[in-house]
């Protein structure tokens, strides 16, 4: 019989996980999204007659509906108070855009792949996102025309590719990271101190313990 303390603790994890899973992603390439439009907004007043970024940028070009998006086109930012996600502008994505969540999942993933000995490359990337060899290799590319990957020949096996991120690539993963530190700082805002830190503590813990001997098959 599971023990008190922790009974739920399992479905509350993946409830979770289920409902970040497809946003967290999203809210980096609508914040970055959203940078980009106050940056166009700034060229249109010294470009009067310009057409609009947003005319440019249709939601939903690729067909696709990635990171959770709804049917507007709308993601999930950073959430408010009561930890509802806020919509934002990732469904104004288009294929050729650097900030699409695709390459966000792949500079990640590539980033949590150069953690373990040896060269990162397309298998990695796979086991990482869960994703099979030949959708992992179609996102790499596209992180690789975006200029957030550069890919070289292995040293090991002139049959693969090894990846690593580019200075575009670390900007991006480190815009990444900031905005789940914000979301983590969110979430908690509620707690003592003292419960915000111990959390902290235990997820880093988890983290430590389970994803170092991770690795494809």
């Amino acid at each position: 019989m599971t023990d008190e303390p922790v009974a739920g603790a399992g479905p509350a994890l993946f409830q979770l996980v289920r409902f970040w899973s497809r946003r967290w992603a999203a809210g980096v390439a609508g914040r970055l999204a959203d940078n980009q439009g106050s940056d166009d907004q700034g060229c249109d007043d010294q470009n009067p007659g310009g057409q609009n970024p947003d005319d440019q940028h249709p939601g939903g070009q690729d067909g696709q509906n990635p990171g959770g998006q709804d049917a507007a086109g709308r993601g999930s930012g950073v959430p408010d108070a009561g930890g509802r996600p806020g919509a934002h502008r990732a469904g104004h994505q288009r294929l050729g855009d650097p900030h699409r969540v695709p390459n966000v999942l792949v500079v990640e993933a590539v980033h949590a792949a150069g953690a373990h000995p040896g060269e990162v490359t397309v298998a990695e990337v796979a086991h990482q996102l869960g994703v099979d060899r030949s959708v992992a290799s179609r996102m790499v590319a596209e992180a690789v025309n975006a200029g957030h990957v550069r890919r070289d020949a292995s040293a090991r096996d002139a049959r693969r590719a090894s990846l690593s991120l580019t200075g575009s690539g670390q900007a991006l993963l480190h815009a990444s990271h900031a905005y789940q530190e914000e979301v983590f700082a969110q979430l908690v805002a509620g707690w003592s101190g003292a419960d915000q830190r111990r959390f902290a503590g235990y997820l880093r813990r988890l983290a430590a313990e389970v994803l170092p001997g991770e690795g494809p098959a």
